[in-house]
């Protein structure tokens, strides 16, 4: 292995290994367990049966910025007589988790990210007087970051729906001899049969015949392609 990188902002991983030392199979073998592993609590917990602990430990920050909103909208346009420091107080409170995620990409990633750039805005605007504008600036930011994380979450549920449904065992033929091994036994260069109506369980290219491969897990394309000798396939693709 020669380097692992990691998103946490996206929720992905990214390793370079070599392909000479280590099979296609056995590493996408272990990806799957270290997926599954990883994502017990996170992908494979139903998200309407979260418990006492994951409710209070999530931060109210959509709710404090509605009531930041709420509270420059009465002071401002409506003109009541709000102070100013009860106006900033759930800005403040509201923007905890940026300051957090902006420090942590300056300690950690040595970088300014984008969660920094809307440190400065917030703060930049609440030194000018303006309690509306970084209010529902905080309100937008708190949406997109639930979109993200709904979106993170499905999409690591669906990678692990993916490595889950190949199938443990694959028939390959060696010296003239067919031979059904488990899947993390397959070596760069062995000739792996895949029958009609069988999935093809490693990326490779077609030796012999040709097949209908149904990709739309996928590429999401929704008609099978015609695969002849040659070409490429890729695992997880059904033959017919």
């Amino acid at each position: 292995m020669k380097n692992v990188r990691v998103k946490p902002a996206a929720m992905s991983v990214a390793v370079t290994y070599k392909s000479d030392k280590v099979s296609d199979a056995k590493m996408r073998s272990h990806l799957h367990d270290l997926i599954q592993a990883a994502s017990v609590v996170v992908v494979l917990k139903n998200s309407t049966s979260l418990s006492e602990t994951q409710k209070e430990t999530s931060w109210p920050g959509l709710q404090l910025s509605a009531v930041a909103t709420t509270l420059a909208v009465l002071g401002g346009s409506l003109g009541l007589p709000i102070p100013p420091l009860i106006v900033t107080l759930p800005i403040a409170l509201a923007t905890l988790p940026i300051v957090q995620r902006a420090w942590s990409g300056i300690r950690v990633e040595r970088k300014l990210n984008i969660d920094f750039l809307d440190l400065m805005a917030i703060a930049i605007t609440i030194f000018q007087g303006q309690f509306l504008t970084p209010s529902l600036m905080l309100g937008l930011i708190e949406v997109g970051e639930n979109i993200r994380d709904r979106t993170a979450r499905s999409s690591a549920q669906q990678t692990l729906d993916l490595l889950s449904s190949l199938g443990q065992f694959v028939w390959v033929e060696r010296n003239g001899d067919k031979q059904q091994i488990p899947i993390q036994d397959v070596q760069r260069g062995d000739t792996v049969i895949v029958y009609p109506g069988g999935q093809v369980p490693v990326d490779g290219s077609i030796l012999r015949g040709k097949a209908l491969l149904d990709e739309q897990k996928l590429t999401g394309e929704s008609m099978p392609v015609l695969k002849k000798k040659g070409q490429p396939v890729f695992a997880n693709g059904d033959a017919n």
